[in-house]
């Protein structure tokens, strides 16, 4: 007898809980798929940070992408988004125009750019490697 009672006094008081309980057991759930997804996007982001670190220790392959995506006419900003900010700045004044000079420094090579009016007029890249060749973008190959 008294094993019913309890039993229906759980299930009378059980429709009130359970809502309350399954909105808990929702709003927790939903917390942690959101906290889940977030550490799986940092760890997603990590694994191809270490992964083009690798590939970029043994081959070319991403500075060539990095340099042939620059061409005369680009803004500073969109250089900054390619390579970060320059190491050193320069500028100076030729006949009366105001030359900005950004030199980006990597491992492989020496990015050196010249900008007019914050736009990109001139560009070189020094190679501090043997075997690193970068294409040069001219108007022929754009």
């Amino acid at each position: 007898m008294i094993r019913k009672l309890t039993a229906k006094s759980s299930k009378s008081s059980g429709k009130s809980k359970s809502f309350l309980t399954r909105l808990t057991e929702v709003v927790v759930s939903f917390a942690a798929f959101s906290i889940a997804i977030g550490e799986l996007d940092a760890t997603v982001q990590s694994v191809n940070n270490y992964y083009e670190r690798f590939v970029s220790e043994y081959t070319d392959k991403y500075d060539y992408e990095k340099l042939s995506k620059i061409h005369v006419g680009n803004t500073l900003f969109y250089l900054e988004t390619l390579f970060d900010k320059p190491v050193v700045t320069k500028d100076i004044e030729v006949d009366g125009k105001a030359y900005n000079i950004y030199y980006y420094y990597k491992e492989k090579y020496l990015l050196t750019v010249f900008f007019l009016k914050k736009r990109m007029i001139a560009y070189t890249v020094i190679n501090f490697k043997d075997n690193f060749f970068p294409e040069v973008n001219t108007i022929e190959n754009k």
